[in-house]
């Protein structure tokens, strides 16, 4: 029996993400008939913390799983791959810090990675209008290294003036999870604001719905609408006839990951992972994964979205 660990924020009313990343596991074990196949499911909540991360981990490692897929919050992750001690392979698919993969070997991504999408940004800001920007973050692992990424990127444009203080700035870049990106609008005065950009986490299609009483332009920097990935079309059908809609980010990554784990343990308890996940082209829903000597699939599926007309619409793809 192959176990594969499944970890992320479970918790009641937990994380924007929680359906999605348990609809992607489900929908992957009914398909890819893991029980008939010898492989079991061991759940655990990491609470998308520091603490909840090393617990899960610690968890999983005493039920002596031999993957594990999820820890979708960068905190937890970081801590988890710690106790993990590159025993086994962790496939992200959400966990978007680079720090990730450098510092564990281990660790495989299977989503993009904060770094591309700052430099996303930077060519989106290339040919803005001199302005004052103001970036702040939720104090969160993800947050603190992706405006680290952006301000980098972003200090050294002639026609962007950093600001310390919103007061004095006329754009915000805010980068947090959905919860504290929300907060951080309602509990901020935005007077000076005429435009507000957000990040991966804020694609959701009740984001209009919620700022519907703020008068600023808002945009989100994240990835494209899974409808755009040509391979998963057979995944989103099904996915649309269940729940009427098509998967939000990080559903067929997720998705995804189970299927590598799959191929890589179907044949063999495959003790020489590292070797065999990096030489070889990994058949998936996303398309053909292949990983660098990092653990990076280099996977760049972003897009720029924007509220128009009470809808979240993308207005830009890059890849």
């Amino acid at each position: 029996m192959i176990r594969i660990g499944i970890s992320a924020d479970l918790s009641p009313n937990g994380s924007i993400h929680q359906d999605t990343f348990i609809r992607a596991v489900k929908m992957a074990e009914e398909n890819l008939k893991l029980k008939e196949k010898g492989f079991e499911l061991i759940w655990e909540n990491d609470f998308a913390t520091v603490d909840g991360g090393r617990t899960a981990a610690t968890n999983l490692s005493n039920k002596k799983v031999h993957a594990v897929v999820g820890h979708y919050a960068s905190s937890a992750a970081k801590n988890a791959l710690q106790i993990y001690a590159n025993r086994i392979p962790v496939f992200l698919p959400a966990a978007t810090a680079d720090e990730l993969t450098l510092d564990f070997k281990n660790a495989y991504w299977i989503c993009g990675k904060d770094s591309d999408l700052a430099t996303y940004i930077e060519n989106d800001f290339l040919n803005k209008e001199s302005h004052k920007l103001y970036i702040g973050h939720d104090n969160s692992t993800h947050g603190i290294a992706l405006s680290s990424l952006i301000i980098e990127k972003l200090e050294v444009l002639t026609n962007i003036s950093l600001s310390n203080t919103i007061e004095q700035a006329n754009k915000i870049i805010y980068v947090g999870n959905y919860n504290s990106s929300i907060l951080f609008i309602e509990e901020h005065e935005l007077k000076s604001i005429d435009e507000i950009f957000f990040t991966d986490d804020l694609v959701r299609p009740e984001l209009p719905k919620k700022l519907n009483n703020i008068d600023q332009k808002v945009v989100v920097f994240g990835y494209e609408h899974a409808s755009q990935c040509k391979t998963a079309a057979r995944i989103n059908n099904q996915y649309y006839k269940k729940w009427t809609d098509y998967p939000l980010t990080y559903f067929l990554e997720t998705y995804a990951a189970l299927e590598i784990v799959v191929q890589l343990f179907s044949n063999q308890n495959d003790s020489n992972w590292d070797h065999v996940l990096k030489e070889n082209i990994w058949k998936t829903c996303i398309g053909d994964v292949l990983f660098d000597t990092h653990g990076d699939a280099n996977f760049k599926r972003f897009a720029k979205w924007s509220i128009e007309n009470t809808q979240l619409v993308v207005v830009e793809n890059y890849n």
